[in-house]
Parts: C-alpha cells; structure tokens; sequence
C-alpha cells in the first residue's frame, strides 16, 4: 500500500502481513495515514489505530504508528482517539518523551 507524507504525497511503499510485520520500500514513512493529521476534523481527536487491518476496517479514518520514535514529535499537541483502553495505554506509554538531562552550572566567585 502507499504511504503518504503530511501533504498526501506518496512518500513510502508498506508491504505487511497478517501477523503485524511490516516492510517498508524505502524506509521513509513514519506513520500510515499521516495525512490525516492536518485534515480537518471538525474538533474530533485524531484516531490512532492498533495495526493496519484495524486502520483499513476504520476505512483509513486515522494512523498507524509505523516508527514509535519518530511518532512522538510529529503527534505532540494533537488530541488522539483509540479504540481500546488497553491500546489507549500502550500508546501513552510509548509516546511519552524523557524529559532532557539538565546540568547547572556553577558559577565561579570573582
């Protein structure tokens, strides 16, 4: 299937399974349906489905996580939906940013 980037431009090629692997043709996209992010939603959160077959049964109506890492940026500030509460946790937890390590430093007296 095509993935496209935020402007709805084939970014990516994603081939999968019925066992949740995924293969990517060139290694660019970061998320299925991340077009949908700047879609107009009408104040509905953006709905993040658990693997593909979910995303195409939901008729591509949200995004697949494809790179968890990468998600986190691209998804900071955007109301998110789930259908499960199990998902809804597993999604918070693996989108949840460190935060910076952060040193003082110390002033010398003159």
């Amino acid at each position: 299937m095509i993935a496209r980037d935020q402007f709805g431009v084939t970014d990516d090629l994603v081939a999968f399974d019925g066992r949740g692997r995924l293969a990517l043709a060139l290694g660019r996209a970061r998320l299925l349906g991340q077009q949908m992010i700047f879609a107009p939603r009408l104040g509905e959160p953006l709905r993040v489905f658990e693997d593909v077959w979910a995303w195409l049964r939901g008729n591509r109506d949200g995004i697949v996580i494809l790179d968890w890492e990468n998600a986190a940026r691209r998804l900071e500030n955007v109301p998110l939906a789930v259908d499960g509460i199990e998902f809804g946790q597993i999604l918070r937890a693996r989108l949840a940013r460190p935060a910076p390590s952060i040193f003082v430093k110390i002033r010398e007296a003159a």
